[in-house]
This record gives structure tokens, sequence and C-alpha cells, in this order.
């Protein structure tokens, strides 16, 4: 026997002794007090742990280098996306009821994500909300939102939250639901107000290539404010992004001011409910339609159907079937009240026309002329006028003192 040295090296691993004794710590002398040393196989195994462990990390075992652990655990320390480093900070994250957002992304090294948005099933997922904010600014001009769609339709889109912007001369300050959508080359904007301030902004879309489109944002007042936007959607594509992107006061090109949503009044009117307004509501909503309670008009088109009309005044009847696929209405019934001219009394039952019934009309006459009474009673029966006389009815029937409301129903 003698000691392993430089020259000893063979390169083919030899074939493994034959195992003897339990594993265990190793000591200087046997049992019989003989001197021993590390065979070969001892040192072999070491090498074989080190140079896999090495693979494991995509290092090259090199030796005539002496740096093969240190850039290991270097490589360890600066990992950011390491599938395995990641698992057990999510672990950690879960233990503790906390949330794990990655500030940056590694490349596509050990599996990394180049974009969290894009759902691989083996990166993390964008964590929503996600909140952006700007300063006390003064600046009149912020660009909130870039929404990139394709050419093939498919579109994509955001939705958000905008708070602040307004004046703070009143104790309320303005913030909106906004949603903007892209799909085949055209987009669409929803600013839903949820509170209003004073001297609140104005919002506008701009397109600054085919499939793309920019939400801008104008502050109207001369006070500095903050503003914050809160992404509430994740997008399609990694290109379509929301926040403070940009800041100027310089008014951008190109642009196309989105007034606020009203539709949302509209939609919050109950499907089957009929009401009057002094504008009727838009017919191009997708969130709701209503049908005007007239006969044959315009505004109905495509909605209703068998439109019947019958009788003369004051006695009309007219009735309509509704005809639209998403109406949980449809199929029903309904009573064109502007054309029939009635009016809605309290009943026990719902929809019971009670037609024009006129009564005799009966009346005592206390005096002929000034100066001479009259006595009741049978002797002066000639002086009663009985049914012989009815009220004449005229058109429009006998009504109370009213004036005349058109009457819309929504119907979804």
């Amino acid at each position: 026997m003698h000691k392993l040295q430089n020259g000893s090296q063979v390169s083919v691993r030899p074939q493994r002794k034959p195992l003897v004794g339990l594993g265990g710590y190793f000591s200087e002398s046997n049992d019989q007090g003989a001197p021993s040393y590390p065979g070969q196989d001892w040192f072999n195994d070491c090498t074989d742990e080190f140079i896999n462990a090495l693979d494991e990390m995509g290092i090259t075992y090199d030796q005539e280098q002496l740096d093969h652990l240190a850039r290991a655990f270097a490589a360890v320390r600066s990992q950011e996306w390491n599938a395995n480093v990641n698992y057990g900070i999510g672990q950690e994250v879960v233990r503790n009821n906390l949330r794990y957002i990655a500030r940056a992304a590694s490349g596509p090294d050990n599996g990394g994500a180049i974009t969290p948005e894009n759902n691989s099933g083996s990166t993390w997922d964008l964590v929503l909300p996600q909140a952006y904010s700007t300063t006390d600014t003064q600046t009149d001009w912020l660009r909130l939102a870039l929404v990139v769609g394709d050419n093939n339709g498919a579109g994509d889109f955001l939705s958000l939250e905008v708070i602040g912007g307004s004046d703070f001369g009143v104790n309320t300050r303005f913030s909106a639901d906004i949603m903007i959508a892209e799909r085949a080359g055209s987009a669409q904007v929803i600013v839903t107000p949820k509170t209003l301030g004073l001297t609140n902004p104005e919002f506008y879309i701009k397109s600054p290539s085919a499939n793309t489109y920019e939400l801008w944002m104008k502050r109207l007042t001369d006070f500095s404010s903050p503003v914050t936007v809160v992404r509430k959607s994740r997008s399609r594509y990694s290109a379509t992004v929301a926040g403070i992107l940009s800041i100027t006061n310089t008014a951008p090109t190109g642009i196309t001011l989105v007034p606020y949503d009203t539709g949302y009044q509209f939609a919050a009117i109950p499907i089957g409910m009929e009401v009057a307004f002094d504008t009727p509501p838009p017919t191009n909503d997708p969130r709701f339609r209503f049908v005007k309670l007239t006969y044959n008009d315009a505004y109905n088109t495509g909605l209703l159907t068998s439109q019947t009309l019958s009788g003369s005044a004051p006695e009309l009847v007219s009735t309509a079937v509704i005809s639209a696929a998403q109406s949980p209405i449809n199929g029903q019934t309904i009573y064109l009240k502007n054309t029939m001219g009635v009016y809605a009394v309290p009943a026990a039952t719902q929809e019971i026309i009670a037609q024009n019934i006129p009564q005799p009309a009966r009346y005592r006459i206390d005096s002929i002329s000034p100066g001479v009474s009259l006595q009741t009673g049978p002797s002066i029966s000639g002086f009663i006028i009985s049914s012989a006389s009815q009220e004449a009815q005229v058109t429009g029937g006998l009504k109370p003192r009213s004036f005349g409301a058109v009457l819309y129903k929504r119907i979804y």
C-alpha cells in the first residue's frame, strides 16, 4: 500500500471494492492498531459527489481551478428565479400569510420567468391588484395605460381604478373604475365615476399605432394632487401595461375625449320596471335595453313582435310580445301604455285593465233663482236630474287632472 499522490490518477474509475463493515466514522487505526489510509473508493466517491453537484449548478469541473464551490455558492445566493429557491420562498410566504412579488426577471436560465404575466404553469402569476402612484403632482397629463392587441382580432384589455387628480377644495375626491379593451383594431373605454370631487379630471384615448391604444388623464385643477392607479386585471399580452407610465405638461396629439359613463344608471334599473325619462336611454349599450311603450315606434325596432291595436279612444288596447333572446322576460306580452293612454292605480291583481264605464249623474237643485228656496221631498221630484243625463265620454276618457309621461320598460 502506498499513499495516493499525483500520478495515481486514471482516466476511468476503477471498479469499486467490496464493502466491509458498517458505515460510520473513520479511525486512524483498526482494531489491531495498524495504520490506515483513505482508499481509492473514498476519494473517488468524494470526487463524484463534487462533480455531480457542479453539474447541477451548470459548472464544469476544471482540475486546474480551486473556485468551484465559491462559484456554486455565489450562483445560489444571486439566483432570483431558480425554481427551488422560489419554491422555498413560496412555502414561507404561505406559512406567514404574506405574498411574494418577483421584482426582477432572471431570463430563461433555470426555468426563470421572463414575463410573469405569461401563464406557463411553471412561473409565478402576476400579483393583483397592483398600485402605482405619483407624488403631489401639478403636471397636467398622465399616461395611465397601454393596451396592445394583435392583428388576429383577439385583442386585450385592462380593468383599472383611478383615484385622485381633483381639487382638494372639498371633502370628496375623484375616483373611477375604468375598463379599456381593444379588439380587431378598435377600442372601447368606459369611465364609471365612483365619487366626484371638485374640478374632476378628463380622460382621453389615443392610438399611436395599429391595434395599440393609450389611456391619458388630464388634470384640470391648478392645485397639486396625487394620483393612484390600481391595476385589477391581468392581460393577455405582456406588452399591455398600466401605471404612471409617463407625466408631461405637453398635450398629446391625436387624442379623443372619453366622457364619463352614465349607462350604469340605466343598468341599475330593475328589468321589467317602467320609467319615464327626460332623455330616452341609448340603444347601443350592451348592458341594457329598453322598449318604448308606444305602438309601432322606431325605438323598438327588432325587439317587439305581434304588435296589436284595437278599439277606439278612450278605450284603445295595444299589446306587443317581447322578442329579445337575452331578455329574462323574452316572450312576455306587454301593454303599450303610451298608446293606450292609461295610468296605473293600486290594485289586487297586476295588469288588469279597468274599462271606462260612465256612471249616471244625479244632482240636487238647491235653488232656481235668488230668493227662491226649494224643499226636498217627492213633491219637487221634477227638479231632480236622474239617469236621463249621463256624463259624456271625451277623448282620453274620464281622468283626474294629470300630465303626460312617455314610459319605457327595461327588458334586459
